[in-house]
């Protein structure tokens, strides 16, 4: 499993330094955006998700779960040139429901602007384009759900724009933290970050973090891009101990970690084949000391990264059209153990997936998805598999 990641991960790479290139546009989040705010008025979309997932480990065959795993409602107003306001509506699994995005989109200019509400974290490829047919495979990767929690939104300010000479984007935002302690550990050793996310229901707030990306696209079907994030979590403490008194202030200090997330990634796309990798590194500081209070086993350090080759096995016909099938394979690893502090490393939360399958897009907003998974540990204790078959829309 490793061998085959790494040999995947070194055509990524060679195919990353050999590339041309080409000019982009300012998108705000994506082009259905980018339309909010060019054109004045009411506007809708949305996207769905549909899965069935079969997981098989090597000791059984537990039932497979058909799931609407989630439907999105998009509602936007443009006032002007310069106002606009953008939201997103989430029911996940049929039963929950989440505002992902709210926030007023001010334009201060043809390249830059300034956002301020609920916002999506700028944290690599999936978290910012997250719609089921912009991405191989049934689930996202396992990446983006226990390195980089996605969906992962918060609420602050931020600016983004762009250097069109540069071939260069940007954004910068300041936004409330993660939450590490709320009456219990929020972060483990197996889902990384993922409990942390306040998702914007009655977020705490103590001191702000900063996070931000940055992407070039000036080479022809190829974009580079980097992500970081940087603060301390919050922690509910703050609300019920007296940081004047040492004990109790001993306490609040094992509560907090800081957290130090450094992301990197590229999509090359030319003709029928394209390639796609993301790797994130994250420190987590103080983990001993927040691991002993909260009674669980955060590592020091995360590392998780894929690479993603696909080839659209309809370029080989003789009549061309616009319809897409992609037999994609994508080599992964996802270490929530990389490093430890205080604890021992445990091989089941350093996980490597190989996952293979074919996405048929009969319109660029449908999308039918197959794909078989191949799990195990770092000490190569198979994990099992899982059989996924999704539809996905997005308009």
């Amino acid at each position: 499993m490793f061998a085959r990641f790494i040999s995947i991960t070194v055509l990524g790479l060679m195919s990353l330094s050999s590339f041309g290139q080409g000019a982009d546009s300012l998108v705000y989040g994506n082009t259905r955006l980018q339309n909010i705010v060019n054109n004045q008025g009411l506007s809708l979309g949305g996207y769905a998700q549909i899965d069935y997932n079969q997981v098989q480990t090597p000791n059984s065959k537990p039932n497979g779960v058909v799931d609407i795993h989630r439907l999105v409602l998009f509602l936007g107003y443009t006032f002007d040139q310069k106002f606009s306001f953008i939201s997103e509506i989430e029911f996940e699994h049929a039963n929950e429901v989440w505002v992902e995005q709210a926030y007023v989109n001010y334009r201060l200019n043809t390249n830059l602007s300034i956002n301020t509400g609920l916002l999506l974290v700028p944290m690599g490829i999936v978290n910012q384009y997250h719609e089921p047919p912009t991405f191989l495979g049934v689930e996202r990767s396992f990446v983006d759900q226990y390195i980089i929690p996605t969906t992962w939104r918060e609420i602050g300010i931020g600016i983004q724009g762009r250097f069109p000479d540069a071939n260069i984007k940007y954004q910068i935002n300041l936004t409330n933290g993660l939450m590490g302690y709320n009456e219990g550990a929020k972060f483990s050793g197996s889902s990384g970050l993922r409990g942390g996310r306040q998702k914007a229901s009655k977020a705490q707030l103590h001191r702000p973090v900063i996070n931000g990306r940055v992407e070039h696209y000036g080479f022809p079907g190829l974009k580079i891009g980097l992500s970081a994030y940087v603060g301390a979590s919050q922690s509910t403490m703050w609300n019920t101990v007296n940081p004047a008194i040492a004990e109790e202030k001993e306490v609040l200090d094992s509560s907090i970690v800081q957290i130090s997330m450094f992301e990197a990634d590229f999509h090359y796309r030319i003709r029928a084949f394209q390639i796609k990798g993301q790797y994130v590194f994250a420190l987590i500081g103080n983990s001993e000391a927040y691991n002993s209070l909260g009674n669980t086993e955060v590592g020091s350090q995360l590392y998780g990264g894929f690479t993603e080759v696909a080839f659209d096995l309809l370029s080989l016909r003789a009549q061309k059209d616009t319809r897409l099938l992609w037999l994609f394979v994508r080599g992964e690893q996802v270490y929530t153990h990389f490093r430890t502090e205080g604890i021992e490393i445990d091989p089941l939360n350093n996980r490597n997936i190989l996952t293979a399958g074919l996405s048929f897009l009969p319109h660029e907003g449908v999308s039918f998805k197959a794909d078989h998974q191949w799990l195990s540990a770092q000490d190569g204790t198979s994990l099992g598999r899982i059989i996924n078959l999704g539809v996905g829309v997005w308009f």
